[in-house]
C-alpha cells in the first residue's frame, strides 16, 4: 500500500549516488515514535527539485512504496517497484517571519 506523508524536518545528510539518485537523511523535528526520529528517503534521478543544503528546515513530503505491490509508469508501461522505498516528493522551506508576515522562500 502506498502512503503519502509529510514531516517537519531538518536535513542532516545527503548522499549522491553514481546512478543519479540522491539519498537524504532528515531528522524528524516533531516525532513521537522512536522509529521515525530519522527518515531516509530517495530522490530519483529524473525528479526535478531545487537543491537542499545540510541544516535546511521545513516540510518534506514522501511517498512510501512497497516492493512488488506499488507501481510506476515508464512511458505507457506499468511496472512494479523492485524495492521498498521512502520516495522524496517535495520540500517546502520553513517559513520565516518578516515584519509580522510569514514568508516561504
Amino acid at each position: 500500500m502506498e502512503e503519502i506523508r509529510t514531516f517537519y524536518v531538518k536535513l542532516n545528510a545527503v548522499y549522491y549516488d553514481t546512478g543519479g539518485y540522491i539519498i537524504y537523511v532528515f531528522e524528524n523535528l516533531d516525532y513521537r515514535d522512536h522509529e521515525l526520529k530519522y527518515i531516509m528517503c530517495h530522490r530519483f534521478p529524473n525528479w526535478d527539485h531545487a537543491d537542499l543544503n545540510i541544516g535546511d528546515r521545513g516540510y518534506v513530503n514522501l511517498r512510501y512504496t512497497q516492493e512488488d505491490v506499488s507501481k510506476w509508469y515508464e512511458g505507457d508501461k506499468l511496472n512494479v517497484y523492485k524495492n521498498t522505498y521512502a520516495v522524496f516528493l517535495k520540500f517546502i522551506y520553513e517559513p520565516t517571519q518578516v515584519n509580522n508576515e510569514f514568508v516561504v522562500d
